[in-house]
């Protein structure tokens, strides 16, 4: 699979006489590299054996008997005392706290996926989707940018095929890939940019992140349930002004008192 940057002079050359010719060859370009895509992705995730997938933790922890219950005496003893005592046979409080255990059943379900999600084995190779995939995004990025030069010399990009309408702008009709660190496919909208960051939390550069990998630097206990692309979103819109614009330069900030720095993948897209 070939990672390496695209040389978009050609492209640009091209668009100040075809601007046409000069987004459909580049569409066509990231249209083979979807395919790629697909394919790198479709290989890793065939077993060879055929058997079906068990996650880490039920294989490692379902026979354990002692461990299931040391952790039943654990809840009797530490929490289901502190429970009743609160509820007191008093039926508001019964009512609320039958609810508000969804909280600590939600805090348990995000954690138990998490680590399921730590211990399954890598495909190999996912260094090469992952540039293939920033690859995609920067060239995707390069057509609205062809694009929109063109409109500004009177080019009738709304009948172009290989471009969409957003807002009023050309941009290209090939979504954006949210899967820069996932096995996730296609995202839209603004929150699917926060895949193309690149994070550094308190020194530590954070490699082949994954959103759940961001939450647990940033939030602790139940405050990390639910949490998504959409609340990393909402601080970098607070703390990293233009974060989601292709001239971003980065920014460092504090969030719940860790040092966090971001700057654009595609910025680093020659490490991959």
């Amino acid at each position: 699979m070939d990672t390496t940057p695209i040389d978009y002079a050609p492209y640009v050359v091209k668009s100040l006489t075809d601007p046409a010719g000069a987004i459909a060859d580049l569409t066509s370009v990231l249209e083979d590299l979807l395919q790629a895509i697909a394919a790198a992705t479709t290989a890793e995730k065939v077993k060879a054996d055929g058997t079906k997938e068990v996650s880490p933790l039920e294989a490692l922890y379902s026979k354990d008997e002692a461990g299931a219950k040391a952790a039943a005496t654990y809840l009797r003893s530490k929490v289901f005392d502190a429970i009743t005592d609160y509820c007191a046979d008093n039926a508001q409080n019964t009512y609320h706290m039958m609810n508000a255990v969804k909280i600590v059943s939600g805090y348990l379900k995000g954690e138990v996926d998490y680590f399921n999600f730590k211990a399954t084995p890598k495909a190999p190779k996912t260094g090469e989707r992952t540039a293939l995939k920033r690859k995609f995004n920067l060239g995707r990025d390069m057509v609205a940018y062809i694009a929109g030069i063109a409109a500004n010399g009177g080019y009738d990009w709304k009948s172009d095929e290989n471009l969409a309408d957003k807002g009023g702008k050309p941009v290209s009709k090939l979504g954006g890939l949210r899967g820069i660190r996932s096995d996730d496919s296609q995202a839209a909208g603004r929150y699917a940019k926060v895949y193309h960051l690149e994070f550094t939390i308190d020194g530590e550069e954070i490699e082949e992140w994954n959103i759940s990998d961001i939450v647990r630097y940033l939030w602790t206990g139940p405050e990390r349930i639910g949490k998504s692309a959409k609340d990393l979103a909402e601080i970098l819109d607070k703390s990293a002004k233009g974060w989601n614009r292709d001239d971003f330069k980065g920014a460092t900030f504090k969030v719940n008192g860790h040092t966090v720095k971001v700057v654009r993948s595609d910025a680093t897209l020659e490490r991959a």
